[in-house]
């Protein structure tokens, strides 16, 4: 009898300090979260904040004396392309593809088990 009040009770905080560890587990990446987005944010604004007070400035430069209007605008254009693409991405490389490395994917982890499941048996015997 004493053994089931005992079971039931360590069942019962089990349970009371899973569920109170779960929510505080939610809050904290819930706070995690909101202050790595806020981060985020602020960085994204402050990168468009400057991309756009590069391209106002650059469209309020008066032409530079002794410059020709024709090389003054072809500047002009050239930083604003810059200024508008975006860099490309780094081509990922091929996945690797071999017969081994793929028997060993498809398998190795039974094959783990089989081990494990063996050196148990050659221990035990």
């Amino acid at each position: 009898m004493v053994a089931i009040v005992a079971c039931f009770v360590a069942w019962a905080a089990y349970k009371l300090g899973f569920s109170k560890g779960w929510v505080k587990g939610y809050e904290r990446g819930e706070q995690a979260g909101f202050a790595a987005g806020r981060e985020d944010g602020m960085k994204a604004g402050l990168k468009a904040g400057i991309r756009e007070h590069m391209i106002s400035t650059l469209a309020e430069i008066p032409e530079a004396p002794g410059i020709h209007a024709e090389l003054h605008q072809q500047a002009r254009d050239e930083i604003l392309t810059q200024l508008n693409t975006k860099p490309a991405a780094k081509p990922s490389p091929p996945p690797k593809t071999g017969f081994l490395l793929m028997i060993w994917q498809e398998f190795g982890g039974w094959l783990l088990l089989l081990l494990f499941a063996l050196l148990l048996v050659y221990l035990f015997r």
